[in-house]
């Protein structure tokens, strides 16, 4: 039995839950338990916590993201930096303590800022692991230049768990919106790098007007960020459909089902769980031409040169003018990519990556690329 120490547990992405729910039985995970309210009293607990499950068997410490070590008080003067040598003694005591660590790269530094000197805390987290899991081959040199020891490539398995029993256009009465009307829809939480900003000012500024239904739906942490956005929508014709909180699980379907198309206009982006959701409903994407996103079959795709609103533009132009029979071509394209995608196989992966990390073993993967050529830790700090 392997047994696995979770670290943190999301509240909001289902990715974990998918993953360990296709685990095989002879690996027993449990998540990094909350004894308080009081984020800053959870993270002081971690090396009690952590000699707490290694007394009761669990050899394996899995991280998937830092942002515990930023509590609401981050902001003040000196406190990442505080919280960065904590951070420091925390891995440290997982490796005194005997814990194996395996950190899964969602991304190659935080979306958010957590610590004063993000590259120097990726180079302790990466140096501190046995393996490190990537979804994404194009992150691996970075990865690499951190220091890891080992990288594994691990793809992510599809979001077709959520319930799809509506009808396009039952879900698009739910929205008030016409059948004949062309819709692209941005699903997701509503942060800087994800560009819904640079989406809204790319539809407001066109002429002529877009003949589009623009429809932005999920939470926004930032209040700046929010009244920004809403500001930018106001005006928009035809009125952008606008919902700034959680999306209920059920209601997912509804504004999936209701558009044509998904626009993710990433400012930048190493893996991305909304842009699999929208491939798991069949729907073509919008997306700028960064390597990261390579995978996206062509035919399932409308690519644009990133960071130039009129090329944005022009791709949701293009999306208006699309012919219903090459919609349905490029959603069957959608829909066949993702049915190459398994939990189940990323779940065996994982799981080997578990006893690699475990044994010292390591596989040979010809899968993976030598150092190739690509953005420096310093300068992916600069995006």
């Amino acid at each position: 039995m392997t047994k696995v120490l979770v670290f943190p547990r999301s509240a909001t992405n289902p990715y974990q839950d998918l993953l360990y729910g296709a685990m095989p039985p002879d690996v027993k995970v449990a998540y990094y338990p909350h004894f308080t309210v009081s984020q800053t009293m959870n993270i002081l607990l971690f090396p009690l916590v952590l000699l707490s499950y290694r007394l009761r068997g669990y050899r394996l410490l899995h991280v998937h993201w830092t942002y515990p070590f930023a509590p609401v008080w981050a902001p003040l003067p000196g406190a990442r930096r505080i919280m960065h040598s904590w951070y420091t003694v925390c891995l440290a005591s997982a490796r005194i303590m005997g814990y194996s660590i395996v950190w899964t790269a969602h991304n190659v530094l935080p979306l958010g800022r957590v610590f004063h000197d993000e590259v120097a805390a990726r180079r302790q987290l990466a140096r501190a692991s046995s393996v490190v899991i990537v979804h994404n081959k194009t992150s691996i040199p970075a990865i690499r230049a951190f220091g890891a020891q080992q990288v594994e490539y691990v793809p992510f398995g599809p979001y077709t768990t959520y319930a799809s029993n509506l009808s396009p256009s039952d879900a698009r009465r739910r929205l008030k919106i016409g059948p004949n009307e062309r819709v692209a829809v941005f699903f997701g939480v509503m942060q800087d790098y994800k560009g819904v900003d640079f989406l809204l000012e790319a539809v407001g500024s066109s002429r002529p007007k877009l003949p589009l239904r623009l429809v932005i739906a999920g939470s926004c942490p930032d209040t700046h960020l929010r009244r920004r956005l809403e500001a930018l929508a106001d005006g928009i014709d035809p009125p952008v459909i606008s919902r700034f909180e959680r999306i209920p699980d059920d209601d997912v379907q509804t504004y999936m089902l209701a558009a044509d198309v998904a626009v993710l206009p990433f400012r930048r982006i190493t893996n991305s769980s909304s842009l699999l959701l929208a491939l798991s409903f069949g729907l073509p994407v919008v997306i700028p031409a960064l390597p990261e996103l390579d995978d996206v079959p062509e035919g399932a795709a409308f690519r644009y040169q990133p960071g130039e609103p009129a090329a944005l533009a022009a791709a949701l132009r293009t999306v208006a003018m699309l012919d219903e029979p090459t919609r349905i071509s490029m959603s069957a394209c959608a829909y066949r990519h993702v049915s190459t995608l398994s939990w189940d196989t990323t779940a065996s992966l994982t799981r080997a990556v578990y006893l690699n990390a475990v044994t010292g073993q390591e596989p040979a993967n010809e899968d993976l690329p030598g150092e190739a050529p690509g953005a420096s830790p310093s300068e992916l700090m600069k995006l």
